[in-house]
């Protein structure tokens, strides 16, 4: 790796620290506050949008003004934002300091991205993978800290939050002295635009939606099921764990296993599979060891399919375009997050009434669909490469 992104690799760990230190209790810090449910979910929904909304947005304000500039402005906006809401007194304040810290995190995310791909060409699934690592240490660490820190006064929370991201922002402030590419000249706006055009990268944001879709219902169905058919609500919390242990200890290895034997479209089809046997293990049997081995599977799926996809968009993206189109697959995300959690509630009713087998192959049926997109990444890889190989012809 190089010096620049050991530094963005540091500051990812610390500022999810303090990311997932804040966003356990923000709904228990509003209920405290009187606040309804109805509000409170509101805000999560602006803190949503606000984030993974506008992290095109932020990609495209790397490329046009720097990352340096643009990853310091956002971890301003989003200590501001954590400290605003020691002092929320009422709805207007908590929305502005909610929107204040999705933005930031808007700005964050595809700049400390663009640092991790810079310069790491051959082995950029690897630091992509890397990534995943130091943001689920901090999902771990975070709350643990921040159940701590609930106990003196949950004020302290924004406090802790805000500080980790100023020892970033310090971080990146004296360390990162060398600019990335060429960072000195400006894009026009109508590239901004132009990205929509590019029918690969909408391609492969809305072949990779499938597995946020089901992935999602691994937050909203499987909790669910264990509570309302197995009535194992107690096991939730271990299902969980266990996602989370086997992210932060296989993420890097197995990332580096298969991206050293197969190329980065087959990764991608090899995770969806995974996904789809996931589902297959639950019409097996009602068995609460199933879950845990569909949750291995998932979790596998988990660790190959975002990593790839951050280093095929890097693949992808015009140089000066590099943040934008880290940012703009983001919305493979909001696309497939989004109508998971959508629909995910209907299906399940259906699924209840209809039988739950049903429901998992209307699953495997998705995840099926969402293989044989993802199969043709290859095309467009394949038409990639050798228009390259064309132009550096030409260029001889």
């Amino acid at each position: 790796m190089t010096r620049i992104s050991k530094v963005a690799l540091a500051g990812i760990l610390i500022s999810s620290f303090g990311t997932f230190m804040f966003m356990p209790y923000i709904s228990i810090y509003l209920s405290d506050l009187n606040y309804s449910p109805s509000f409170i979910g509101i805000i999560l929904l602006l803190f949503s949008i606000s984030q993974q909304g506008f992290t095109f947005f932020g990609g495209f304000l790397t490329d046009q003004f720097g990352t340096k500039n643009v990853c310091l402005s956002g971890l301003i906006i989003r200590s501001i934002g954590y400290v605003l809401f020691i002092l929320s007194i009422n709805k207007q304040l908590i929305i502005v300091s909610t929107i204040f810290v999705g933005l930031g995190g808007a700005m964050i995310t595809p700049s400390l991205k663009v640092l991790l791909a810079y310069g790491n060409d051959s082995i950029r699934s690897s630091v992509f993978a890397l990534r995943n690592t130091a943001v689920n240490i901090g999902a771990a660490l975070g709350p643990l800290v921040g159940g701590i820190l609930y106990l003196v006064s949950i004020r302290y929370i924004f406090v802790f939050s805000a500080a980790t991201h100023i020892i970033v922002m310090v971080l990146v402030k004296k360390l990162l002295i060398q600019k990335i590419g060429n960072e000195s000249s400006t894009i026009p706006v109508s590239s901004m635009f132009a990205i929509f055009k590019d029918k690969r990268i909408v391609y492969l944001t809305f072949a990779v939606s499938f597995f946020y879709f089901l992935y999602m219902q691994f937050n909203l169905t499987i909790p669910l099921y264990m509570k309302d058919f197995l009535k194992k609500p107690e096991y939730v919390s271990m299902i969980f764990s266990f996602n989370g242990f086997l992210t932060i200890l296989l993420q890097y290895p197995i990332m580096v296993y298969f991206q050293n034997r197969f190329k980065e479209h087959s990764v991608l089809v090899i995770g969806m599979i995974f996904v789809a046997f996931g589902f297959v293990t639950l019409t097996l049997s009602d068995h609460l060891a199933v879950l845990f081995v569909f949750t291995f599977l998932l979790t596998i799926g988990e660790i190959l399919i975002p990593a790839s996809l951050d280093n095929i968009a890097s693949q992808l993206a015009p140089k000066r375009l590099l943040g934008s189109y880290l940012g703009f697959v983001v919305f493979s995300f909001m696309i497939g997050g989004g109508l998971g959690s959508l629909t995910g509630g209907f299906c399940y009713k259906w699924g209840l009434n209809n039988g739950m087998i049903w429901l998992w192959f209307i699953y495997i049926g998705v995840a099926l669909v969402g293989l044989i997109l993802l199969w043709k990444v290859k095309v467009i890889l394949n038409h990639t490469n050798r228009s390259e190989l064309h132009e550096s012809s030409s260029a001889n």
